[in-house]
């Protein structure tokens, strides 16, 4: 039910960076919902494209649909490069799937929803706070920078930080990722 809700609210609110509801097919067991084709996700564009001067506007539209979800009242909960679709020609892009999302006036204490490298494991965090899809953004952003598939390999909180620490001790590194 969230993907319907947000993504309807999306096309009511002309979101741009979050993929909007195109029609949705109801009967009574189930929900088929139709969204606009995208040429790939956000890690086959690392995979196969990455371009390096491409890759601040491409976050700054992930911001931007972030702050458009975060403004309808719910929090992703499972930012990832899988979870972000784009076009090249036109450029467009656009944050997907929101099953996993939470309203924020929810409280989900302990609850560990998304994929392991994307969420902080802080208590804290875990309550509806948006400071974990600002982990996830921070996340993405570090796995843009690094390696072909470098990041991938995270699987704990801890191991992100080893391996962003690693990685901008490197040479070459972006002084504003630092």
């Amino acid at each position: 039910m969230n993907e319907y809700i947000v993504t309807k609210k999306a096309a009511e609110d002309k979101c741009k960076n979050l993929v909007s509801l195109v029609a949705a097919y109801i009967s009574h067991d189930h929900i088929a919902l139709k969204f606009k084709r995208y040429d790939m996700n956000l890690r086959e564009y690392l995979d196969d494209y990455r371009d390096p001067l491409q890759l601040s506007e491409i976050f700054v539209n992930i911001i931007n649909g972030v702050k458009e979800l975060h403004e309808m009242g719910f929090i992703h909960r499972d930012l990832k490069p899988d979870n972000v679709v784009l076009s090249r020609d036109p450029f467009q892009l656009v944050v997907i799937d929101f099953n996993r999302a939470t309203a924020t006036c929810i409280m989900t204490k302990g609850s560990v929803r998304g994929t392991e490298g994307y969420f902080p494991f802080r208590e804290e965090w875990r309550n509806g706070s948006d400071k974990w899809d600002i982990w996830a953004l921070a996340a993405m952003i570090l796995e843009a920078d690094m390696d072909k598939r470098e990041y991938y390999r995270c699987k704990t909180e801890l191991d992100t930080k080893n391996k962003a620490r690693k990685h901008i001790e490197r040479e070459g590194v972006c002084k504003r990722l630092k």
